[in-house]
């Protein structure tokens, strides 16, 4: 929530380099110098960094993208943080919230606790690469330099 609050206040800003045709862009929202793909759909309280590509036609709403990260054609990414210097293959969805499951659970040490959010996407460490059609569960963490599979669904987080 604090990128909402924030993108509340401040309004949208774009870097005058990025390159952007054909995308629905829903305002509040920050583009660094970035290149979108056509039909691409960027919702509101997202912020991209500087250096990374969208493909075409994803989706990437309510998230944080850091810099120089790939986010490749058709992925769908919700209520999410991804790392910097991060690949995500094609067809990836990174899920916000269970339909109809209520709160989001996520793994803190050794318990299991409620995140207090009925939408809580995964965060995903720096340099992670993540396979073609790859699906990440609500509140998953995947640490920093892990590899994930094509075709894997996560269910628990991910350690190095």
């Amino acid at each position: 929530d604090a990128n909402r609050l924030i993108l509340s206040e401040r309004g949208s800003v774009i870097d005058e380099r990025a390159v952007i045709n054909g995308v629905h862009i829903e305002e509040p929202f920050v583009i660094g110098r970035a290149t979108i793909g056509k039909g691409s759909r960027i919702g509101k309280f997202t912020c991209i960094g500087n250096g990374c590509t969208i493909g075409t036609q994803a989706r990437i709403e309510n998230s944080i993208i850091m810099k120089n990260t790939r986010i490749e054609n058709h992925s769908t990414i919700a209520s999410t943080i991804v790392g910097k210097g991060c690949i995500v293959g094609q067809g990836a969805t990174f899920l916000p919230t269970l339909l109809g499951k209520g709160i989001v659970k996520m793994r803190v040490n050794r318990s299991v606790i409620d995140a207090e959010q009925h939408q809580f996407g995964p965060v995903i460490g720096d340099h992670v690469m993540c396979g073609r059609d790859v699906t990440i569960m609500p509140g998953k963490k995947i640490w920093p330099r892990v590899t994930i599979p094509g075709a894997t669904t996560i269910r628990d987080d991910v350690h190095r």
